[in-house]
């Protein structure tokens, strides 16, 4: 299982998370936000019930980059929205 993203000062620039971007891709019962983590891009996942006005946390998918191309897509849990800066639920 992927060590997840280091968010304590000590582990270096390199593994600090940058804050999530102000864009955020929305459908009916899905949104994308984006984020980086490890220098690596990132998108915070959302999803919204039928009949809700709010989207919820659901995950964060961070893409490890190889050669150009997608090599990899780590996924996990929702309780690291915070430390991304994201908030639990957008509107």
């Amino acid at each position: 299982m992927p060590e997840p993203p280091r968010t304590r000062p000590e582990a270096g620039a390199a593994a600090r998370l940058a804050p999530a971007s102000e864009t955020t891709v929305a459908s009916v019962n899905s949104a994308l936000q984006r984020a980086r983590a490890n220098r690596q891009p990132a998108a915070a996942c959302c999803v919204r019930r039928p009949g809700q006005p709010d989207y919820h946390a659901f995950c964060i998918d961070v893409l490890r980059v190889g050669h150009g191309e997608i090599a990899e897509v780590i996924s996990f849990t929702p309780r690291l929205f915070p430390a991304f800066g994201l908030p639990w639920t957008v509107r």
